[in-house]
This record gives C-alpha cells, sequence and structure tokens, in this order.
C-alpha cells in the first residue's frame, strides 16, 4: 500500500517550528558569517596622520566662508556676526568685539590669514 499525504503538516514541519531556524539563518547572513563570504578589499583606511585642520591646503584653492569665520573669530576673540566675500580673494567678516565694539576682519581666501 502507497503511503498516502496528509493535508496536515507532519509537526518537524509545522511553521512554528521553523521560526528558531530561519531566524538563526537571518542572523549569520545579517553577520556576514554566510558561505559566500566577501573577499577583503585590498585597500585598507587608516587614520589620518594630522587631523584636517593642520594638513597643508591644496594649491589655488580657496578657502570656504567658515573657515574665513573661524580664522576671524580667532585672530579677534570675537563673535562672527557675518561673513561676506568681496571679490575674488577676500572675505569681510563682521565680528562683535568685547565691550560691544564692532569690528570688519578681511581674511585672505587662498590662505585664510588675517589681511
Amino acid at each position: 500500500m502507497l503511503p498516502t499525504m496528509s493535508s496536515q503538516p507532519s509537526a518537524a514541519c509545522h511553521p512554528i517550528h521553523l521560526v528558531p531556524a530561519v531566524t538563526l539563518l537571518l542572523m549569520l547572513v545579517a553577520l556576514g558569517c554566510g558561505t559566500a563570504q566577501a573577499q577583503p578589499s585590498a585597500r585598507v583606511l587608516r587614520p589620518l596622520a594630522q587631523p584636517p585642520s593642520v594638513l597643508l591646503p591644496i594649491q589655488n584653492a580657496d578657502i570656504g566662508s567658515s573657515e574665513a569665520a573661524s580664522a576671524a573669530a580667532r585672530a579677534t576673540g570675537g563673535r562672527v556676526l557675518s561673513v561676506k566675500r568681496a571679490g575674488a580673494d577676500v572675505y569681510l567678516v563682521k565680528v562683535l568685539l568685547a565691550g560691544g565694539k564692532l569690528r570688519i576682519v578681511s581674511i585672505d581666501a587662498r590662505s585664510g590669514q588675517l589681511r
């Protein structure tokens, strides 16, 4: 006599019994422990030898307005109110000094130095 297929799944194949196995499989795949692991990259990223603020600027590259504001704040010790590009090679930075004095500082757009 041939075995008959019942419409009821067996206890071992019941969906509730598959949850731990499926969960484990998904965790292994998410962690990269699957059978097809990616090859390690030949290029290794290393930390910078110096912080970016100390690195030399690229030749002919202008500083941005935020760098001009930082340079003006460091040079004067005041609070920067506004930054405006004035021409190709200078930023005008409005700074509020201690005692309420207002000062406009010129920052070289190439070097970031006070003019």
